[in-house]
């Protein structure tokens, strides 16, 4: 089994291959896990994603076991990180993991893009997942065909939110997170986004997907928003899920 195959838990379609979900789990879970409580999910007619996609290819990557600086212990994590509240506290501790996670997530969609068109790729990703996730996503020089993001936020999300040229921000923090995608071109900018956020969210709040929805849209981004009153540190059900497969539906019919 060769490393690839070690850094990833995936979930064959059981039908013909058309497109492939690329799912990043949270802070302090696996992907195992993740991908079964994902798929315990319904939607209002009751029924699961495989259910609703059959040709869908699911990757889980599975984050390293970091040290926390704050608790003392090694958690899984795709970076490590002060706080879920508060999100860009101590950054400087961030910065590593997240390369090297963005490395990883990279070469997860250069060895799927063998196998199926880059469009045909929705790259996704829960709390911190989804940071990691979009932080991946804005370092691509591919459009993918969609990306979603849930209970989550933007890394250096403040530098975008000041700065008075977005794309020249854009520029820095590649630079930041992945020198070699520096000078990459800006067609992933084109790739549809998808974000889910309850407002009773008391991991990660709110209002730092909020503060990704205003810097995306600002870099002329494709944002599809959906806020629901409830659902927590999750998707709402069976809302989320429904509104989750209207998105990754039209992705399908863009093909």
């Amino acid at each position: 089994m060769d490393s690839f195959s070690c850094s990833c838990h995936t979930i064959s379609p059981s039908d013909s291959h058309t497109h492939t979900v690329i799912f990043l789990h949270g802070r302090d879970s696996t992907a195992e896990q993740f991908e079964q409580e994902l798929f315990e999910s319904q939607a209002s007619d009751g029924r699961y994603l495989r259910q609703i996609f059959p040709q869908f290819r699911w990757i889980f990557p599975k984050s390293q076991v970091r040290p926390s600086m704050r608790f003392g212990e090694e958690i899984s994590q795709w970076f490590d990180m002060w706080s879920t509240e508060d999100p860009h506290a101590e950054r400087q501790i961030q910065l590593d993991g997240l390369r090297s996670s963005i490395a990883l997530i990279r070469r997860v969609i250069d060895v799927e893009s063998k196998l199926v068109a880059p469009s045909r790729i929705i790259l996704c990703g829960i709390s911190q997942g989804c940071a990691t996730a979009i932080s991946t996503l804005l370092c691509g020089s591919r459009m993918l065909g969609g990306f979603v993001g849930m209970c989550g936020w933007m890394p250096y999300v403040n530098e975008f939110s000041e700065a008075p040229n977005k794309l020249t921000e854009l520029h820095k923090l590649r630079s930041c997170l992945d020198e070699a995608a520096a000078d990459a071109a800006l067609e992933a900018l084109a790739t549809p986004i998808f974000v889910a956020r309850s407002q009773d969210d008391d991991v990660v709040p709110i209002q730092h997907s909020t503060v990704m929805r205003k810097c995306l849209q600002d870099l002329g981004m494709q944002v599809t928003w959906q806020e629901y009153h409830t659902g927590g540190h999750w998707v709402h059900e069976p809302q989320g899920i429904d509104d989750l497969v209207d998105f990754m539906s039209r992705t399908l019919a863009a093909q």
